[in-house]
């Protein structure tokens, strides 16, 4: 029993590095490919409206765009997928062996079993993953707003002026964006594969190519990034707000739905759907890469 114990651990440790490594490298790279992109959805969704439907605020400041790409790429998705994919893989594959969640009146007690320890694992995986990226996220959108010119100044004031938990303002709105977006991202991502894998008549646990990885990248986040645009608008406006000083998502909804139109929660709808969908094709062909290429030097 100590000796198959020992023998999981050995292959347990060499799975996580190589799942956190991959995930970082593939959120890096969609991070600089992708940041002005963002900057740009982020100056769109904190464009207020007036009563008649007119925009008070400024246009999009494109001198702003690529503010903090270097230490915020570094410390941003990278960590972030990172932490996920480390957790994600180990525990989706310790639910679906145990089978504790598989149904026994079901029909295919397997693929239920599947598709339960997606949704479960990648909830649980995206909690700590999203509270690690909020930091990240803060400055950013400070930044690329025009609060301060640059990462740093960003920094220093916020924790001057809220401590470490201004860091973290907005950590319910990502939760609560974050959570079943991983959930429904993660679960059709691998549906999605399981049909590739059975359409170029493959072994399930073979990995995807990155040909296959990008296109069903693409489906699963251009699909995920519709539904969850307005939880991204609420989580734009209350951490690009002056000071931080913004109201709650409770608060925050009230506001633009009242003030603003109900139109408002669906601004930057197009370049969100443009980086999940480009963005995750990035991202797997460089997560599958970077996981092919570990598996070979670990090997």
């Amino acid at each position: 029993m100590e000796v198959a114990t020992a023998d999981r651990s050995k292959q347990l440790l060499p799975l996580i590095f190589r799942n956190a490594s991959a995930g970082y490298v593939g959120g890096l790279v969609t991070d600089v490919v992708f940041y002005v992109l963002d900057s740009y959805k982020v100056q769109q969704q904190t464009q207020t409206l007036s009563a008649a439907g007119t925009s008070i605020s400024s246009r999009i400041q494109i001198s702003q765009l690529a503010r903090g790409i270097g230490p915020i790429s570094l410390l941003g998705s990278g960590t972030s997928f990172a932490l996920f994919f480390s957790i994600y893989g180990p525990l989706k594959d310790g639910i679906v062996s145990s089978h504790a969640y598989a149904s026994p009146t079901t029909t295919s007690p397997a693929l239920a079993s599947n598709s339960v320890s997606i949704a479960i694992a990648s909830m649980f995986a995206a909690v700590p993953a999203t509270i690690i990226g909020i930091p990240a996220d803060t400055v950013k959108k400070q930044v690329v707003v025009g609060n301060y010119p640059s990462a740093l100044s960003a920094a220093t004031a916020i924790w001057r002026q809220r401590g470490p938990y201004g860091f973290l303002v907005g950590w319910r709105a990502n939760l609560v964006r974050d959570i079943p977006f991983s959930a429904v991202k993660m679960t059709l991502y691998e549906s999605m594969a399981t049909l590739c894998h059975s359409v170029r008549g493959v072994s399930a646990n073979e990995h995807l190519s990155p040909l296959d990885s990008s296109l069903v990248g693409f489906a699963s986040g251009g699909f995920t990034a519709v539904f969850s645009n307005p939880l991204d608008v609420l989580n734009t406006r209350i951490k690009a707000s002056v000071g931080l000083n913004s109201m709650g998502i409770i608060d925050t909804t009230r506001h633009i739905a009242r003030k603003e139109g109900i139109s408002v929660f669906f601004r930057g709808i197009v370049p969100r759907v443009l980086i999940f969908g480009f963005g995750s094709s990035v991202f797997w062909t460089t997560h599958s890469y970077a996981h092919t290429m570990l598996t070979n030097v670990i090997n």
